[in-house]
């Protein structure tokens, strides 16, 4: 293997990054913008369930054949099981076996961490790096860790954090738009110095261990974006995107990566469009019957609430678009390319200059 001053590619995998925010917001998005007008950009027609979609990212096979789908309900609370996905080769697999050394740094739903050329520190869901040798290959970098990721995320305040102490569906209408007038408005100032920890973390393991493509895995616009559409247009969110363009930009630049890769699963849209809107998909309309099972309150035309993990008041959720830019040698600049979330293995490859593996679906776009 060829170790390089510079990665060939960073892969900056954003989890819930949606397309509307982005393209509404791209001139205070300096870094994004400069990736769309340096090469191709485009909406990703996608899926709701961040595993099935980033394990097709991994695989290049769509759900219904890495299987992982039929399996997130039943270990939704137990670590990710790399061995019952069904495939033949990985990505890590693929770029290894072209003399491309990799690193990955907690990518969603692949646990335990493989043997690969290069390193590997596995994302959530897995146990505490307290409690398992598996969770970072090779083992000798673990002490360069110096606490968990998902753990260091900015949460949003529970009710008991804002002085309540009635239960949720106790609360008026009145009292929770009080409640949510603001609501977890500190989000971008906490989240600076968690970017500025992870950053630091990504790059003492490239500096430990450089490789040819670095995949970063980032978890702050899903986190924040279920609990940050209170208002319309939603700017403390953007606000939290802008912090994300910084962060990227940073990496980009301390890495010098001779290409760049933004993808996220999904999207975010405010809870009260599933409910006030008709949904063309068949995955959004079970999506908003979930939410109304689960006791969603409709405060207004444009916002509803339910109460969400760590007890916050969640206002946003998941969509089926998602969003892509990439900056390449091999990509035109200002080219705008739809594709679907199918198509992103192939385009990865194919901004490597690298070959499909059999029964995988090439980039043609």
């Amino acid at each position: 293997m060829t170790q390089r001053k510079n990665p060939r590619l960073l892969v900056l995998a954003c989890d819930g990054l949606d397309p509307d925010v982005i393209l509404h917001n791209l001139h205070r998005l300096p870094f994004i913008r400069s990736l769309c007008q340096g090469g191709g950009h485009g909406v990703v027609e996608s899926a709701v369930h961040s595993c099935d979609i980033w394990t097709t990212h991994y695989t290049g096979l769509p759900p219904e054949k890495h299987g992982v789908q039929f399996s997130r309900l039943a270990l939704a609370k137990q670590p990710a099981d790399l061995s019952a996905v069904k495939t033949d080769l990985f990505l890590w697999d693929w770029l290894n076996r072209h003399g491309l050394t990799v690193g990955f740094v907690e990518p969603l739903h692949a646990y335990p961490a493989p043997r690969v050329q290069g390193f590997f520190v596995s994302g959530s869901p897995r146990p505490s790096l307290a409690q398992t040798d598996r969770a970072v290959w090779p083992p000798a970098l673990k002490p360069l860790i110096d606490r968990e990721y998902m753990a260091s995320l900015p949460k949003p305040p529970s009710l008991k954090d804002l002085g309540v102490d009635k239960p949720f569906n106790e609360l008026t209408d009145a009292e929770l738009l009080k409640l949510l007038d603001g609501y977890f408005a500190d989000a971008p100032a906490l989240l600076r110095p968690h970017l500025n920890w992870y950053l630091d973390l990504v790059e003492r393991l490239w500096t430990e261990v450089p490789c040819d493509v670095l995949w970063v895995y980032f978890m702050e616009t899903d986190v924040l974006g279920h609990f940050l559409f209170n208002a319309d247009p939603p700017e403390v969110l953007v606000q939290v995107y802008a912090e994300m363009d910084r962060g990227f930009a940073r990496l980009a630049q301390r890495t010098g990566a001779e290409a760049v890769l933004l993808l996220s699963d999904h999207g975010m849209t405010p809870i009260a469009r599933l409910l006030t809107q008709p949904q063309s998909t068949p995955l959004m309309r079970n999506l908003a019957e979930e939410y109304r099972v689960a006791g969603t309150r409709l405060l207004r035309p444009d916002l509803a609430v339910v109460q969400g993990y760590n007890r916050g008041l969640c206002t946003g959720t998941h969509r089926d678009r998602a969003f892509y830019a990439v900056r390449s040698p091999r990509v035109r600049s200002g080219v705008r390319a739809d594709v679907h979330f199918h198509d992103l293995f192939g385009l990865l490859l194919r901004v490597l200059g690298l070959p499909v593996p059999p029964g995988r679906r090439a980039y043609r776009g």
